[in-house]
């Protein structure tokens, strides 16, 4: 390509994606898969999305392929449920909507038919005096609602009762969290209890990695990436079979804060502990893509293992939704992309 048509090429990619820009500023579009126990399609499946601090739902239905797409979604936390014959099978406590930035895939893999929901993470039940469990259940019950100062209220009892339950404290971390994303205005105030309860938490049940993962994720939302990444890295080291899923979350969540080089070292660390993880390839990929810059011979040049990054998301997941795009990348950036249908 001469430099003339590379400058034309780029400079019609730009006002593409300014007009999108400016179509989709105000709303974020979600789209994603329901599977079954052996990943058949769930058709009729009903995907919730409920913000975390203001009163707002938004709902849609799976088609016949189990797949979902939802345009309305305005910028912010949302938690997001999967009902289906009006129950609630798969849930999702944290899920962040950012118009401008493309939204990977949200897809989840049903349970058996008779499994119960999944239990929110670092929630598991207590033991000990009526009063505690009672004070831990309506916590647990209120904090489903998001009705957070309720929550605290609650657990607070509970601790008053027994300070030694590890599931009081790691129910209460998540509690301030959530206070702090839905009050902007004492977000400071409730993340330093937040740190009160994680403390606790931690020195009660210190092999636990969920309480460290969860804190992690929300420094890194806090704008808090260097905190954040010693806590994920405590995390791995006590659960190192989960270091792809924990990478990967950090990663997005690093990049829908607008941390580019931070989230590729996450995308770099989930791809090495897991080279089948698709999404995570595809991310890597993209988000090397992003740091393109032209030779002197005004040639577009990616940073190494980009391409391979790529081939190997279309490797794993030849009839993704993303998968013409990855195609398109290699194409403009010389890559040669497997041919279709193969996959590992």
């Amino acid at each position: 390509m001469t430099r003339a048509g590379l400058r034309l090429l780029l400079g019609l990619l730009l006002v593409l994606l300014l007009a999108a820009g400016t179509a989709l500023a105000q709303v974020s579009q979600v789209t994603g898969y329901i599977k079954g126990p052996k990943g058949e399609p769930v058709p009729n499946a009903v995907v919730g999305f409920d913000r975390l601090d203001y009163k707002l739902h938004a709902e849609v239905k799976t088609d016949k392929t189990g797949y979902y797409q939802i345009y309305s979604l305005l910028n912010g936390d949302y938690s997001v449920t999967v009902t289906l014959d009006g129950k609630v099978r798969e849930k999702k406590d944290f899920y962040h909507a950012d118009p401008g930035r493309q939204q990977l895939p949200l897809t989840f893999l049903l349970k058996g038919e008779g499994a119960a929901p999944p239990a929110a993470p670092g929630w598991p039940e207590v033991t000990g005096s009526k009063a505690v469990v009672d004070a831990f259940q309506a916590a647990r019950k209120a904090l489903e609602g998001k009705q957070f100062d309720e929550a605290i209220e609650s657990l607070n009892a509970a601790a008053a009762g027994d300070a030694k339950q590890a599931a009081v404290w790691g129910m209460m971390l998540d509690a301030y969290l959530g206070a702090a994303r839905a009050k902007p205005a004492t977000a400071s105030a409730n993340l330093e209890k937040a740190r009160t309860a994680f403390s606790h938490a931690t020195e009660l049940a210190p092999a636990d990695p969920v309480n460290f993962n969860n804190f992690a994720l929300f420094l890194a939302s806090a704008g808090k990436p260097d905190e954040a990444r010693g806590h994920l890295e405590k995390a791995v080291a006590l659960d190192q079979a989960g270091k792809a899923k924990y990478s990967f979350n950090m990663g997005v969540l690093l990049l829908n804060q607008g941390q580019a080089e931070a989230a590729i070292v996450q995308f770099h660390d989930a791809v090495t502990a897991d080279p089948k993880y698709a999404e995570a390839q595809y991310q890597f990929g993209v988000a090397l893509a992003g740091k393109a810059a032209p030779d002197a011979s005004g040639k577009m040049v990616v940073p190494a293992g980009t391409l391979e990054a790529l081939r190997a998301y279309l490797e794993l997941s030849p009839g993704s939704d993303n998968a013409q795009g990855a195609r398109d990348m290699l194409a403009m950036f010389g890559g040669a992309a497997p041919a279709k249908g193969k996959k590992k």
